[in-house]
This record gives structure tokens, C-alpha cells and sequence, in this order.
């Protein structure tokens, strides 16, 4: 009998709950767009983590897909940065926004020069855009009145990112946790499978 490492049992494992999960909430009852479970998150982010809900005004909210086709992983975290404008004038930008009692919550994002004009317009009005260094490869400010923190990225090591383990079929919040990873760990996504097929 072939013998297999720990990891791999781990792995076998995880995978069966997985696919245990999405058979059970693929009963849910229809498909629904990501704006119905991008509020949900919202409101439960918003009513569970005050801490940085009274410290921020801005956070990010993004997605990935699990192996599983009806489970997607949410995080949610707040966001201290500008779009900052490469030299050839491309940047990071959210797909879309909502707000939400006057907290603004920005979703997924892209690498691109043409965000939509909703997007863009709010991040002007706002002052959320950092184009420094693509005003400086046009000569349009001398770099010697760079300030320090003009055109980069900030990383605050303190904040905390919330994720979501959630059934797309009926958008049922099946596990969360809050660490200072932005990534789900293999041992907490499986912790929480456990949690929900027991």
C-alpha cells in the first residue's frame, strides 16, 4: 500500500469538504449578482470591526474563486492609499464603489489608463488620485518638489484584513475570520469547512 505525507492527507481532505460544501450550497435557491453579496459584507464588516470603521474612511473589498465553482473567499480591508499614476499614466483602479453611512468601500480594481467615468470623478472629487511621478516624466513638476510620499505605496503593517468564505448560489456567509494576512490560510478555510458540514 502506497503511503502518503501528511500534506497530502491534509490536501485530500480539505478538497472533500470543499466539494461537500458546495454540494450543499448549490441547494440555495438562485444565482445572484456580487452586488447583493457585496452589501451583505458591507453591513456585517461594518457592524462587526467599529475599531476600523471609527480609524478609516475608505476600504477595499476583493475576490477570489475557491477550487469549488459555488465558493468565492470576500476580503475586506481598510484602504489608506491614493491611486498612484504610473509614468505612462496607468493605475490601480476600482471596478466600482458604494458607500455606505458615509464610509466608502471600493471593489475589486484593475491595472488600467480608463477607469469608468463614475469611478474616476469620485476619486478626483475625493483627491485619491497620486499623479506625481506621471506629472514628472511629463515635466510638468520638477522632481527635486517631490515630497517624501508623493507617489508611492503605503503599507500599514497594523491593519487587518476580514475574509469570507461564501456560497455563491445563496450567498450564505459560511465561515469568516480577521487576520493581518491578506491571504486565507489552508487551515483556516479548512477549520471553517468542518465548522459547516458537522
Amino acid at each position: 500500500m502506497k503511503k502518503i505525507s501528511l500534506t497530502q492527507l491534509v490536501n485530500y481532505q480539505l478538497t472533500i469538504l470543499l466539494v461537500l460544501m458546495s454540494i450543499g450550497c448549490s441547494i440555495g435557491k438562485s444565482n445572484k449578482v456580487d452586488d447583493n453579496i457585496n452589501l451583505i459584507l458591507i453591513k456585517n464588516y461594518y457592524s462587526k470591526y467599529k475599531s476600523d470603521i471609527n480609524k478609516y474612511q475608505y476600504f477595499s473589498l476583493h475576490s477570489y474563486e475557491l477550487d469549488s465553482v459555488n465558493l468565492k473567499v470576500y476580503k475586506i480591508s481598510p484602504e489608506y492609499n491614493k491611486i498612484v499614476l504610473s509614468p505612462d499614466g496607468d493605475g490601480y483602479f476600482p471596478k466600482d464603489y458604494i458607500q455606505y453611512k458615509n464610509k466608502i468601500f471600493f471593489i475589486e480594481g484593475e491595472i488600467t489608463t480608463q477607469p469608468s467615468n463614475k469611478v474616476f470623478a469620485f476619486l478626483k472629487h475625493r483627491n485619491l488620485i497620486d499623479s506625481t511621478m506621471y506629472k514628472v516624466s511629463r515635466g510638468m513638476i520638477d522632481f527635486k518638489d517631490v515630497n517624501d510620499t508623493d507617489g508611492k505605496i503605503l503599507s500599514i503593517n497594523s491593519t487587518k484584513v476580514a475574509s469570507y468564505v461564501v456560497c455563491t448560489l445563496n450567498n450564505k456567509i459560511l465561515n469568516q475570520c480577521r487576520t493581518n494576512k491578506s491571504e486565507v490560510s489552508a487551515k483556516n478555510i479548512q477549520k471553517g469547512m468542518k465548522e459547516v458540514c458537522n
